[in-house]
């Protein structure tokens, strides 16, 4: 007689190296922890219909890769975003999506803060001066802080960690509509207009999920609405911004410069413009990293899913449902 597959827990792909974390409250659960060669629609497809739990990092959970999960009892996103996974699927099947909202929001905070003094300070060009041999200043003169103006897209959790941040540096704060108000402790003004928005702000930070009504929500024509001065940062999603009217406006000086943690396309090819443009700093998507972080997470998302195999809802300390 051939013995049934025990069922397991999928663990589509992962950052970092290892499973010790997860293993140290899964494995005892009686199933098999798997984690996928590669994070393909057809490998996810394969195991999917064994999968107990998934657990995703980066991966797409894709249509039929959820409608493959016949017997899944959650799926538990590593992070906050969840646009990469088919929810409208998963509650069609009835099954629950989990999600860190207040992870990485330190890190998200302290790297478009990082992003925005080194773009008002000028560091890229000073660098590429230095590293090629030579000493001498760029030709336009660096911004201070103190009277300048931040505008943030949203008022969540890490626009309110930027906020509380910049305030000492004598910064005004304006934000665009949103049904979060700032909290009493940040003094920031709401701009309902978004024109206006656009030009009033001396940077402007992205914090909004991408969805069909932000989707390219930074595109020709806000751009054009912007100061000449002023610089655009990006740390939530590349798809908030147009990249080809970007590289556009940044050429033409429409703006000043930019700071990418994330683009559209993600990872930008190799030759693109915006790599090795000196008023365009690109990082790796590298705003949410850190040892503290990424070691709290992979508890939280661990200790939820052996709640689930228990059969009881994991606390809201952990994780939060999506749906």
């Amino acid at each position: 007689m051939v013995k049934e597959p025990r069922d397991i827990i999928l663990i589509t792909d992962i950052d970092w190296d290892g499973l010790w974390i997860e293993k140290r409250w899964l494995e005892d659960a009686g199933y098999d922890i798997v984690l996928a060669a590669d994070a393909s629609e057809e490998t996810l497809i394969k195991l999917a219909p064994r999968a107990a739990l998934i657990i995703v990092c980066f991966a797409k959970l894709t249509q039929p890769v959820i409608q493959a999960a016949t017997r899944a009892r959650a799926i538990l996103r590593w992070g906050v975003g969840i646009d990469s996974i088919d929810v409208a699927q998963a509650t069609a099947q009835g099954i629950p999506v989990y999600n860190v909202p207040d992870y990485c929001i330190d890190e998200v905070a302290d790297h478009a803060l990082l992003l925005m003094l080194a773009l008002f300070r000028q560091l890229p060009a000073q660098q590429v001066t230095v590293c090629a041999g030579g000493w001498s200043m760029p030709a336009a003169l660096p911004r201070r802080l103190r009277g300048l103006t931040l505008g943030l897209v949203g008022m969540g959790r890490s626009a309110q960690a930027l906020a509380r941040r910049v305030q000492p540096l004598g910064m005004s704060i304006i934000y665009t509509a949103s049904t979060r108000e700032a909290p009493e402790d940040i003094i920031a003004t709401c701009v309902a207009d978004r024109t206006t928005f656009f030009t009033q702000a001396d940077c402007v930070s992205l914090h909004v999920p991408l969805g069909p009504k932000t989707q390219a929500l930074v595109n020709r024509a806000t751009l054009s609405s912007m100061k000449p001065s002023a610089y655009l940062i990006n740390v939530a999603r590349g798809g908030l911004v147009d990249t080809d009217d970007l590289l556009i406006a940044l050429r033409s000086g429409v703006i000043a410069g930019a700071g990418l943690d994330v683009t559209d396309p993600e990872p930008l090819p190799s030759d693109h413009p915006l790599r090795r443009m000196v008023n365009c700093i690109v990082t790796p998507h590298a705003a949410y990293r850190s040892e503290e972080g990424i070691t709290e997470l992979r508890h939280r998302i661990a200790q939820a899913g052996a709640h689930l195999l228990e059969g009881t809802a994991p606390p809201e300390s952990l994780v939060s449902k999506v749906r």
